[in-house]
């Protein structure tokens, strides 16, 4: 019967008066193509006959050959034989068996979240295949606020790399950063690039990014720690009003204080309502960060517009992914 991946590829070789191979492929191969070859003796004296057969097909003759070619070997387990014997009896009898696996290993890589307060954001990948992985190789890509996507670039390190995480630095604030990862196993086989997963840093609160319109400015800017950048910005004013920019925007997240007395804001994006927010919560917490909802793609102002209570604003994210 034939190989499975499971089983363990194996030859045997038979005693000094006998057929004994000389050239046999490897037990695991990427390769789809084989040669086999043997010699034999002949302690009897008489003239042998000489049989071989590839993945249990009836036995042909093979005399006068002592090798054999294969080509175009599919994936799975194949096997060959050989057999010496005379009239009376068999001299000899090898097999040699192997698996041929072209199968390519497919990755797949895993965010950290889709927003991040970090300038070196850690992506882990991770790849299924028969094989063993030899090494990965990534590569990132990444956008600001205000340009598209740059081209895909090798990160130092990014190549060959045989742990299962890499963290991409120099993320600045509101920039999208992509990553792709690929796997070779260790017959060679190199798998195509993973789906690209992304993150998005936030922007500080204190960013020139973000702006009030003339008539909100009753905002107010603090320090103080447990904040990101040890900065915030708060008002406990109605209708106050923040905007950022945003180019190819499909989502955001924003960091809030959220407290038993906090108020609420409301989040509209190009004018259109994205999301409303009551800041509550039983006790007082820092730097909570609150997905939005996803929206179609589209370039214009997050705005956050406060309707009631104190509103205290640690950052905003936007993202193109």
């Amino acid at each position: 019967m034939p190989l499975y991946w499971s089983e363990q590829a194996q030859s045997c070789t038979s005693g000094d008066d006998g057929v004994h191979f000389t050239q046999q492929p490897p037990d695991r191969s990427n390769s789809t193509s084989a040669t086999v070859s043997w010699s034999y003796v002949d302690g009897i004296g008489t003239t042998p006959s000489v049989t071989c057969a590839f993945d249990h097909a009836t036995a042909a003759d093979c005399t006068n050959v002592l090798s054999r070619t294969f080509t175009s070997l599919g994936d799975g387990g194949h096997e060959f034989e050989v057999r010496l014997s005379d009239q009376s009896q068999v001299l000899g009898q090898i097999q040699s068996a192997w698996i041929v696996n072209t199968f390519t290993p497919v990755t797949f890589v895993f965010r950290p979240s889709y927003f991040t307060t970090s300038s070196h954001p850690t992506f882990s990948y991770q790849s299924g295949d028969p094989e063993p992985i030899a090494f990965y190789d990534v590569r990132f890509r990444h956008a600001t606020p205000t340009t598209g996507f740059s081209a895909w670039a090798t990160p130092t390190g990014g190549a060959h790399r045989t742990s299962g995480s890499m963290s991409i630095g120099g993320v600045g604030q509101g920039e999208d950063v992509c990553v792709e990862a690929r796997a070779t196993d260790d017959l060679g086989n190199v798998g195509g690039w993973s789906t690209q997963q992304c993150t998005a840093r936030m922007v500080d609160d204190h960013s020139s990014l973000l702006h009030h319109p003339s008539t909100s400015r009753y905002w107010s800017r603090g320090t103080g720690s447990g904040y990101y950048f040890a900065t915030y910005t708060r008002t406990y004013r109605t209708g106050q009003v923040l905007t950022i920019a945003g180019r190819s925007v499909r989502r955001a997240a924003i960091l809030v204080t959220t407290c038993p007395t906090c108020g609420s804001l409301l989040i509209t994006f190009a004018g259109h309502k994205v999301a409303g927010f009551r800041l509550y919560s039983k006790t007082r917490r820092l730097s909570v960060l609150i997905g939005l909802p996803t929206f179609a793609v589209g370039t214009g102002l997050l705005a956050l517009k406060t309707t009631g209570g104190r509103v205290t604003i640690d950052g905003v994210g936007l993202s193109a992914t």
